[in-house]
């Protein structure tokens, strides 16, 4: 937490306002005010260098989730009084003791053990450029007493939060928004732009608004910087900016994978609390679990958080089609796992869990997987975990989404004039998407030629299936990525998924559930060096011959049971959504969307909304992912943004 500017206002109101994120930091907090006559820190009311209120300044608040170092030597807001300096910061920076090592090397001495003390330190070295040396997840905000600059810093993709918004002459920071509605002259009100683009597109706030009014996000891989007045926006990392030639070599590719997937899990070992893992059927948190069992039983670093055994926790659907548990058997009997589970189906409150993940998501989502993995995180806490290695990025990197990723591929073969590579790609990809031959062709001819030269859309357009769900509202903006010269269709629907789509609104829900029960989530797909390795990767590399992810399926292969690894089918991890809709949570769907008019209306066709949710009731599925989000954006307008 943090505020920069001028007016008064009472400690207390400060305090209150960094203790509402006392989730994301259950072990320690501190507090720092520096004004022209120097800085002072304090704790509580009872602290005699508490001022009774900030005026011009800059104040700093934060909660500490200790991973690092758990001495009251890491206590932030953090302080370097040689060179006038303060950091508050959430995350970890992975390759802080490489970073260390250079940093002793070039003269400069550490009183800690900390992370947190070798980014004030880079930033001594390398100023501004401190950044891009960085490997993690990290909201930072400095301030530079010396140059009166303060800099607010993102990491590389956005898996820490940092929203800030302008108000009464100040400018206040945090990692979650509801803590600015603590201070004076910041209040809560629905972004209706945000709101309307996610129920229709399923796509994240455009231009780092939030779902708030007001409240907007320092980008991805950049930093603002406010020096004399005047800030900017400067970003550290380009998407691809430096991405190697293209790998031509399968075994290149391999080897390339393996040494850098195996790199970024043992960098995400380092912490001296004890560490976990989230266990799904597939093939991206099963890898993970694979390289943690791997540095488990070779006795590397990392192995001391991990501990006797390796923990995992997992979500029980028994009886129904989402249900992992037959291949999370299998990976417990092929690897040293301790698998604990939780029965979403059978908890007693569907209604207080519905209404505490959406409380911490801050914004809708598209199902119930916040409900589902709030359980899982608070059942780690339970066993003594306090970080937890999770697999989101794979499918957005490797092309793992089989309805979402095999047509651009197949077109792409063809368009380069790649025949045969198109033929196997169609061939192979019809039974993985649940299609036959000739729809498969008929969906790569879709977007390889003009409508009128396709025999089926002769005659006319079709007719609509029924009212459309959205009415006119607000400008929701482009979700196309702009063209990359000599780049493929498969390239730039992965680039869409990847940063404006599918993979910010996971990173979303991750942060904010896994914070809600006070566990750090940590995501080795997401090391830059992986993601430009990913991106730099030909289609053939991607999918092959039907196959998804076939650069680190390949790799996998004899590492995990032959039942995860040959699964190319894709269960989205959710929960019983259409059942919770229609059964525990039917009373709150009437409530809120049909008793009375509802917010949502001004944006959706009710009598659409109507029909789907009949046919949610007689049984059907199609419509349950839709119904969710536009239901769970009504109930969190009304409860948490309709200030």
């Amino acid at each position: 937490m943090l505020r920069i500017g001028s007016g008064h206002m009472d400690t207390a109101d400060f305090e209150r306002a960094t203790h509402t994120m006392r989730h994301r930091g259950p072990d320690d907090f501190g507090f720092a005010f520096v004004d022209s006559s120097g800085g002072r820190a304090w704790r509580d009311e009872h602290d005699e260098a508490r001022p009774a209120g900030l005026a011009t300044g800059i104040a700093l608040g934060h909660r500490r989730l200790s991973i690092q170092d758990l001495s009251e030597a890491g206590r932030q807001p953090f302080h370097d009084a040689g060179h006038g300096t303060w950091l508050v910061f959430n995350g970890e920076v992975y390759n802080y003791l490489e970073l260390r090592e250079e940093l002793l090397a070039l003269g400069h001495s550490f009183r800690t053990d900390t992370d947190t003390e070798v980014v004030l330190a880079a930033y001594h070295q390398w100023g501004e450029d401190c950044f891009a040396r960085f490997n993690g997840m990290w909201a930072i905000v400095l301030w530079d007493q010396r140059s009166r600059t303060l800099l607010a810093c993102r990491d590389h993709f956005g898996i820490k939060p940092l929203f800030y918004c302008e108000s009464a002459g100040h400018v206040a920071f945090a990692s979650e928004a509801r803590a600015l509605f603590e201070l004076p002259g910041i209040t809560a009100r629905p972004d209706w732009a945000s709101l309307v683009r996610y129920m229709s597109r399923f796509a994240a706030p455009l231009d780092q608004r939030s779902y708030y009014d007001g409240i907007v996000q320092v980008p991805p891989g950049a930093y603002l910087k406010i020096s004399d007045g005047k800030s900017s926006l400067t970003p550290f990392w380009e998407p691809g900016g430096n991405v190697p030639a293209e790998y031509r070599s399968e075994r290149e590719a391999l080897e390339e994978f393996t040494a850098l997937f195996r790199d970024s899990v043992a960098l995400r070992l380092r912490a001296d609390v004890p560490v976990g893992t989230m266990v799904s059927g597939g093939l991206d948190s099963t890898s993970v679990i694979a390289e943690m069992d791997r540095a488990l039983k070779s006795g590397d670093q990392g192995a001391r958080a991990i501990g006797a055994i390796l923990h995992g926790f997992h979500a029980n659907f028994s009886g129904l089609a989402i249900d992992e548990a037959e291949r999370v058997h299998d990976l417990s009997d092929y690897l040293s796992l301790d698998t604990h589970h939780v029965h979403p189906t059978q908890h007693e409150d569907v209604l207080g869990l519905f209404h505490r993940s959406m409380s911490h998501m801050e914004g809708p989502f598209w199902n119930s997987v916040p409900m589902v993995n709030l359980l899982l995180m608070e059942r780690a806490r339970q066993e003594g975990i306090t970080v937890v290695l999770n697999g989101h990025g794979a499918d957005e990197l490797f092309a793992g989404y089989p309805g979402e990723y095999h047509v651009p591929a197949a077109a792409g073969y063809f368009r380069r004039g790649q025949l045969l590579r198109g033929l196997r790609q169609v061939r192979g990809m019809a039974p993985m998407m649940n299609v036959t031959q000739g729809e498969a062709w008929r969906q790569v001819l879709d977007s390889l030629l003009p409508a009128r030269y396709l025999p089926w859309n002769r005659g006319g357009p079709k007719p609509a299936a029924g009212p459309a769900f959205f009415q006119a509202g607000p400008e929701l903006g482009n979700l196309n990525t702009p063209a990359m010269p000599g780049r493929s269709a498969l390239d730039s629907r992965l680039k869409q998924d990847f940063h404006l789509k599918i993979l910010p609104s996971w990173l979303h829900l991750e942060d904010k559930i896994s914070m809600a029960a006070s566990i750090e989530a940590r995501l080795p797909f997401l090391d830059p060096r992986l993601v430009d390795f990913a991106f730099a990767l030909d289609d053939s590399l991607k999918i092959r011959n039907g196959t998804t992810k076939f650069v680190p399926r390949t790799a996998m292969r004899g590492r995990l049971p032959d039942s995860i690894v040959a699964e190319q089918r894709k269960y989205y991890f959710s929960g019983p959504d259409g059942g919770w809709l229609t059964g525990a949570l039917s009373g709150l769907v009437q409530q809120y969307l049909f008793d009375t008019e509802p917010a949502v209306a001004a944006y959706v066709n009710m009598d659409r909304l109507r029909q789907e949710y009949a046919s949610l009731r007689s049984g059907s599925k199609d419509s349950a992912q839709r119904f969710w989000t536009i239901f769970a954006s009504e109930y969190w307008v009304r409860n948490f943004a309709a200030a």
